[in-house]
């Protein structure tokens, strides 16, 4: 099945890329948990990651997805991409800078015997999306 949890990985960006967040939700299980390892934070429910996969959408309403590699081997896809996009909207608590960012992000997705998401690791340099936007000093 690997085919396939490639063939769901991709369309679940393509979703995202299309802003269709009902669709991006459905690949999930109805146990899951999404790891913001850049943020340092886990969602587990439904609701929570709506609003996780809302707050780039907002932030970046011109945002894109750009795929640059995939990688899937059984159970597990691994997806390397870039998002960019100007920010203006909201970023956590960030008011909108009108400055463009883009960053380049790698997601593990783990897929259950049925084909849905039962783990997304989401790795990314948050800080480096921070000084892009002008929200923080590069370190010297």
């Amino acid at each position: 099945m690997p085919g396939e949890n490639v063939r769901i990985a991709l369309a679940q960006l393509d979703a995202l890329s299309k802003r269709d967040v009902d669709t991006a939700l459905v690949p999930y299980a109805a146990e899951f948990s999404l790891n913001d390892h850049a943020q340092g934070r886990t969602v587990r429910d439904r609701a929570e990651l709506r609003t996780w996969l809302e707050q780039w959408l907002v932030a970046m309403s011109n945002g894109s997805i750009n795929v640059c590699e995939v990688v899937g081997a059984g159970d597990v896809v691994v997806v390397q991409f870039v998002f960019e996009g100007t920010q203006d909207g909201p970023l956590e608590r960030h008011a909108p800078t009108s400055r463009y960012a883009s960053i380049e992000v790698c997601k593990i997705w783990r897929f259950n015997t049925a084909g849905r998401i039962v783990r997304d690791d989401s790795y990314y340099d948050r800080l480096g999306l921070l000084v892009q936007l002008g929200l923080a000093e590069e370190p010297v």
